[in-house]
This record gives structure tokens, sequence and C-alpha cells, in this order.
């Protein structure tokens, strides 16, 4: 969903990726974002998506599984028998449709996962642990956990919530705390403003519940 010309962080880290993986091996980028294609290497792909507002919650959601559903049928068109397809949630189903093309395809498929759903809901407040969505999730990650053949995670906290389900095993998960940022060349566990931490941990040291409040993206940010 995310690639540049998209100002992401997101779409920084996928192109880095397909940029370094096509010096090696034949690379194709499904892509979501408008202005995006191209005939080189990487090859580009466009598929059509519709982003709507963030504060369109509805628009957006019906949004976001359309444009699962299209790149579940490109997929389809575009993967080989032997292909890696690599993805991260952005949106969250989209993982699912990577994990199920690349089943009926005989592909391997990989995730790289910077936000698991629906614990980061749960976390947030904005679904309780026990409702039947949550439940619903936490079966189709189960499935996909079993099908993907490899999760990329970039800090080691989410091992263990990952473990917590069956399809899941050790050997399926690749850290990747050295992963640089492409713009600043530091490792993302670096990029890090230490007044701020120390804060957060004094306030919730002495009873505070804490929030983020900020104007850009929740891709690598964590309290």
């Amino acid at each position: 969903q995310h690639y540049p010309p998209d100002p992401s962080t997101t779409a920084a880290i996928m192109s880095a990726i397909a940029g370094h993986a096509a010096q090696a091996a034949e690379v194709l980028v499904l892509s979501g974002t408008a202005g995006s294609a191209s005939a080189g290497r990487p090859e580009i792909v466009e598929v059509r998506n519709w982003m709507p507002g963030k504060a369109a919650l509805s628009k957006r959601a019906l949004a976001e599984l359309l444009f699962t559903v299209r790149m579940f049928f490109a997929l389809l068109a575009k993967l080989r028998r032997g292909d890696v397809a690599l993805t991260v949630p952005a949106p969250f189903m989209l993982p699912y449709a990577f994990a199920a093309a690349a089943r009926l395809k005989g592909a391997k498929s990989a995730l790289i996962m910077h936000d698991l759903y629906p614990d980061v809901l749960i976390m947030a407040g904005l679904l309780k642990p026990q409702s039947m969505l949550a439940k619903m999730m936490r079966a189709m990650n189960a499935w996909m956990f079993g099908a993907l053949d490899a999760v990329v995670i970039i800090g080691r906290d989410t091992e263990k919530l990952l473990l917590r389900y069956g399809g899941m095993t050790r050997d399926k998960i690749r850290f990747g705390d050295m992963a640089r940022h492409p713009k600043t060349g530091q490792p993302f566990t670096a990029m890090v403003y230490q007044p701020m931490l120390e804060l957060l941990a004094y306030l919730r040291a002495n009873g505070f519940k804490t929030y983020i409040v900020s104007g850009g993206g929740i891709d690598f940010m964590r309290p």
C-alpha cells in the first residue's frame, strides 16, 4: 500500500528492500501508491487503491478491504511457484491475502511485522480482548502464521506474542534488530529520544497512564 512517492517510513523501507533485492534477483513490486509505476529495476506495477482520509473510518475500512482483494488477485496473476512474496501489515488484512495467494501458487511468503493485530487495537482501548472480532482475528492469525514461511520482527518484545499462536514456531522468526533507517543510516533501535523515554518511564513509575499523540506515522513509533 505504501511505496515512493508516498512519504511514509514504510514506503522508504519497502523501497530500500526492493532495491537491494533487485541487485541479486528479479523483483516485482505491487504498489498501491499512485505515480510509483516503473518498468526499470525493480519493476513496479500499480494496484488501484482508494485512500480516504483517516477521519472517515468506515470509508477507509472499505477502501482497505477492496485494496486487499485487488492485491490477492494481482498476486494470483503474478506469483510463480518458488517465488517469495514479502509484505507488511498495512493494511492489517494484507498479510492474510499474501499468505493465501502464496499457498495457492506454491510460493513462499514472509511478513515484516511492525504491528500485531488485534493486540494493538486492544492496547489502544479500541477493542475488548474477548470480543467476537478479537477472537476472529486471532483465529485468522493462527492460520496465517501457519501458512507463512517467515516473520521478520524489529524488536524482541514481539516474539513472545507471536509464539502464543499455534501456527508460529521459533524457526520462522527472524530478528531485524540491526535494520537501518534508509535516510539516517541509524539502526531503528537507536533512533529514540532519550529524554522522552525517561519522562514516560518516570510517569508510569508514579502511577500515570501514558499516551503518545503525534502528527507522524505509527509505523515504528513505540512508547
